[in-house]
């Protein structure tokens, strides 16, 4: 088939498809998907800090559970209560329900020592590496 041919006959078969079916449109600021927390994880010494972005959430709705080297936030998202009196919703894009994010560091951590702060809808997790265990064999 020679490539005139071909070029012609695509050509015809796509001839009823707007060109611009073809590229993705340009969006503006694209809703975050409401399953994900985003967070950043340092190593700083003996500590691991962990920043995670969690806006629109009271603090007593946020959990952490650490079990060795691993990490899951919860959070509930709760839908907004207030009422307008006369009025009604038209539209709304706020997420209520429950996300969860685990995740692992390289070392594990010491529950006892761990640090939670939650502010300006950032939750910044110190999180201590475990003291390193004996692991010498005494001879008696």
């Amino acid at each position: 088939m020679s490539a005139v041919l071909a070029r012609t006959l695509f050509d015809d078969i796509f001839k009823d498809v707007p060109a611009s079916y073809f590229v993705r449109p340009v969006q503006g600021d694209r809703v975050q998907n409401p399953d994900q927390i985003r967070l950043d994880v340092q190593e700083s010494g003996p500590d691991y800090i962990v920043h995670a972005d969690i806006p629109g959430v009271r603090r007593e709705d946020i959990d952490v559970s650490i079990d060795g080297n691993k990490v899951t936030l919860t959070a509930e998202f709760r839908p907004d209560d207030r009422k307008i009196e006369d009025s009604k919703t038209l539209h709304s894009e706020r997420y209520a329900g429950t996300v969860t994010r685990a995740f692992r560091l390289p070392a594990e951590i010491d529950q006892t020592s761990a640090k939670a702060r939650y502010q300006d809808g950032v939750l910044t997790l110190t999180l201590p590496k475990a003291s390193a265990r004996n692991t010498r064999l005494v001879i008696e």
